[in-house]
């Protein structure tokens, strides 16, 4: 989208706009919370960018029509967006009926009867607490570790019905803390095909990269974007001591985009066609950048 909304603010044409338009349906139609108000941000950062160029630094290139697209823009996504799934999506789902629950027994681990117990009990309640059987019976058998589960319980009537997302990295939380070896795992993950096959695989990009290639692995991945950012933000303060670089402005946006996607959602940057896209973003500004160095050192 970034890229799209530069081309029509530089070159306002029928097919840019409808571009740009059916960008942000589509978008909206995903139903996702971050692509169907991403876009949103996205254009109060050029509205801020154009806005500092045309009334801060007074540069005759940005003109007053560049607000008229955005706004045509912005209204028709707007009028979508009311009518789109997000806007009927729900969130939170309520406890059941708490009355219903037996007394929680104690949990000794030496005593068989006393076990068989606890065992009932989390048979019996783990619907109450609307937590799906597949956590409780297959991912994290509650025969492995009773005691996790009754803090789940405890955490689930606190706060309520606990998503999928916050379920997964509560497990995962809790196979570390009870892992010997925390250190290796800590710095080289659990790797990709572990986490696969144990079906605990997090919908949540940056932890799910530290589970399964550690710390060391999660930096290696994620430093280089991190590095070309500060690169482009360097590179934006430079020049605005005389202008606003758009163009600069508008990489920066696109990587800051894909690593908040991925912050905020899951499946990002795990994904081929999102690394070759932010791959081909990263390599093309920096050939830029070389491209200029030369031109400069020629003259």
């Amino acid at each position: 989208l970034p890229f799209t909304l530069f081309a029509t603010i530089k070159k306002t044409t029928k097919l840019n706009v409808y571009a740009t338009i059916i960008l942000i349906i589509s978008m909206i139609m995903l139903g996702t919370r971050v692509a169907s108000y991403g876009w949103i941000l996205i254009i109060i950062c050029f509205l801020i960018a154009i806005t500092l160029s045309k009334f801060i630094y007074k540069d005759k290139r940005t003109k007053i029509k560049y607000y008229k697209t955005i706004t045509i823009i912005t209204i028709i996504g707007i009028l979508f967006l009311s009518n789109s799934p997000i806007s009927r999506r729900e969130y939170g789902y309520p406890l059941g009926d708490l009355t219903t629950l037996k007394e929680r027994p104690t949990i000794d681990i030496n005593d068989i009867e006393s076990l068989n117990k606890v065992y009932t009990y989390i048979e019996e309640s783990y619907q109450v607490f609307g937590i799906q059987g597949t956590y409780v019976f297959e991912r994290y058998n509650y025969k492995h570790d009773p005691g996790f589960w009754f803090e789940i319980f405890d955490k689930s009537i606190e706060s309520g019905v606990i998503e999928n997302r916050e379920m997964q990295r509560l497990i995962s939380n809790n196979i570390i803390k009870n892992n010997d070896n925390k250190l290796k795992y800590q710095l080289f993950g659990y790797s990709f095909s572990r986490m696969r096959s144990g079906a605990i695989y997090m919908e949540h990009d940056i932890i799910v990269q530290i589970f399964t290639m550690g710390y060391l692995g999660a930096l290696l991945l994620i430093g280089p974007y991190l590095l070309i950012v500060s690169i482009i933000c360097i590179k934006v303060l430079k020049k605005m001591k005389r202008k606003i670089a758009l163009f600069n402005i508008t990489f920066l946006i696109s990587i800051c985009a894909t690593i908040g996607s991925a912050i905020l959602t899951g499946h990002i940057l795990d994904e081929l066609f999102v690394t070759i896209y932010i791959g081909f973003i990263c390599g093309y500004f920096l050939q830029k950048i070389q491209t200029k160095k030369e031109v400069k050192n020629e003259s």
